[in-house]
């Protein structure tokens, strides 16, 4: 059976479970935010914005939102941000005026286009998976 969560989200993706706070969290990919959601408060905002900062040049159109995320070995979030061209982290905490951190926005000198989705392995590295052209980049997990 089949149960809605929420409703009016333009473009949801990446869900991921976070245990903290036993709360799912995903993106609205379109409208440039995190949300959260849990049995008794239901959906609410939790980072706004997610991706389009300001931190690089893009055409300020198009699905620019962010979308894969994960959890860091202490527990912050890891954002793949499509508008600003980079993977950044940011404290596990609602925050309606983010400050996020770079990890990395190029590769071999490039700017990375669209980071779309991540994985972390067990011993912390970060497989990273960029669109349009579909590749793979791997973080160590000491950078």
């Amino acid at each position: 059976e089949f149960e809605i969560l929420a409703d009016s989200i333009s473009l949801p993706e990446r869900p991921l479970w976070d245990e903290k706070s036993n709360s799912l969290l995903f993106v609205d990919v379109i409208n440039n935010n995190v949300l959260k959601w849990n049995e008794s408060k239901g959906a609410s905002n939790y980072i706004m914005p997610s991706w389009n900062t300001g931190y690089a040049p893009n055409l300020g159109k198009g699905v620019l939102g962010a979308n894969g995320m994960g959890f860091d070995a202490e527990g912050n979030l890891v954002l793949c941000q499509h508008g600003d061209r980079r993977l950044a982290i940011i404290e596990n905490e609602s925050n309606l005026n983010p400050s996020f951190t770079t990890l990395i926005d190029n590769y071999e000198g490039k700017k990375l286009n669209s980071p779309n989705n991540l994985v972390f392995s067990k011993t912390g590295e970060i497989y990273l998976l960029i669109l349009p052209l579909v590749f793979l980049i791997l973080i160590p997990s000491n950078s």
